[in-house]
């Protein structure tokens, strides 16, 4: 069985939406969805399956983007390894673009380590939580980063958000699988629907 480092990718093409390469198209936005995808190549190749399925993957709550104009993309990076991934995304494909962050957290997370690499990646911060008892206060996150904006849940942040931006900034919604889940529902329970 071949394994992933052995295997050669020709004709990458990157974009903030997803991956071509080898003739595959991957459709999970983020360059270390490259590797996955071979990895997945890989193992359909050893079961005598075709790779073309791997276009129709998905995966809610992964640099999803739910919205244009300004983009509106989650992804609950609630980890230091998936907040670098963010990061990285967001250099690469919205440099230059004012960024804000939707960020609310449970307690018990590594929210100063995640904090310190997703906060300077954003231009404006707002703080709030996911409708649970384990979340930390919004009002508690601004010992993190003082520039942060407190909304009590989503719905006040959404609110906040759509009175202060333009249709050239991006807005990420992260920090918590919860409050992206929270996030689908509320995106989902407005009129304009465009990618749901």
């Amino acid at each position: 069985m071949s394994h992933a480092a052995d295997y050669e990718i020709r004709d990458l093409t990157l974009t903030s939406r997803g991956a071509t390469f080898n003739g595959i198209h991957c459709p999970l936005a983020g360059e270390h969805q490259v590797d996955n995808a071979v990895t997945a190549v890989l193992a359909l190749q050893a079961l005598g399956i075709a790779p073309e399925g791997i276009s129709e993957a998905v995966w809610p709550g992964r640099l999803e983007v739910v919205s244009p104009n300004p983009d509106i993309i989650l992804d609950g990076a609630h980890n230091p390894a998936g907040a670098r991934a963010l990061v990285r995304y967001l250099n690469r494909f919205y440099a230059g673009r004012k960024i804000w962050m939707i960020y609310g957290a449970m307690r018990d997370k590594a929210i100063d380590e995640v904090a310190g690499i997703l906060f300077p990646a954003a231009n404006e911060l707002i703080f709030t939580a996911p409708d649970s008892a384990r979340a930390l206060r919004p009002e508690a996150m601004l010992e993190f980063d003082e520039r942060g904006h407190a909304t009590p849940n989503i719905a006040a942040a959404m609110d906040y958000f759509q009175h202060n931006t333009s249709a050239d900034d991006v807005c990420i919604i992260t920090g918590s699988l919860y409050l992206v889940g929270e996030a689908r529902q509320w995106f989902r329970s407005q009129p304009r629907q465009p990618y749901f």
